[in-house]
Order: structure tokens, then sequence, then C-alpha cells
């Protein structure tokens, strides 16, 4: 396996162990780990991902920023992350545990 490609499998097993591992809700486990999410999707970026992983990985990134991040003045008090969990329900966020899931399962059987 290329070396990228074992940085995003290192990267994303850590997201992924977190988000199984830990308890509590889908929400808060998301926001609980919203910088391994960034770290996920920032190493996922790589030219050696597949072109459609890496589309849904900016899809998904899209999807779980599409609010307006809270400031009081020039300080964030709530990221964009943040604010986009909060308004999704538990159900919703379940697609992405299942591509996060698929796609250690890819990585796994890549050599």
């Amino acid at each position: 396996m290329e070396n990228r490609l074992i940085y995003y499998n290192e990267k994303l097993w850590n997201l992924i162990n977190k988000l199984f591992i830990d308890s509590g809700d889908a929400r808060c486990k998301f926001i609980n780990y919203e910088e391994n999410f960034k770290t996920a999707y920032f190493a996922s970026q790589t030219e050696s991902n597949p072109k459609e992983v890496r589309e849904y990985w900016q899809k998904m990134w899209s999807d779980l920023n599409s609010k307006e991040a809270y400031y009081n003045g020039h300080t964030m008090i709530k990221s964009s992350f943040f604010q986009t969990i909060l308004s999704k329900r538990n159900k919703s966020l379940e697609k992405y545990l299942g591509f996060l899931l698929e796609e250690h399962i890819r990585l796994s059987n890549v050599d």
C-alpha cells in the first residue's frame, strides 16, 4: 500500500475507532471527534484514492459543514461542523457511518 494510503487508513481507523467504541449517540460522537473527521477528510484527498472516494468525502464534508459558524465578534464560538451536526438527527448520520466502515474495509483489501 502506498504511503499516502497508509496515512489515510490510519486517520480513518482512528476516527472509526472513536466513533464505534465510545458510548453516546451519533451526534455527540461526531461533535466530539470533529478534528478526527477533518484530519481523515484531508487525508482522503490524496490522488491515490479513487476519484469517487474523494468526491464522496468532499460531498460528506460539505453536508456536515452546511450551517454557518457562530462568532462572537472575531472569535468562533461554534464551528460550522458543530452547528450542522446539532441540526441533524442521529438517523441521518447513519449513512456517513456506513461509508466510513465500507471505506475501512476497502482499504483493508488494498495491497
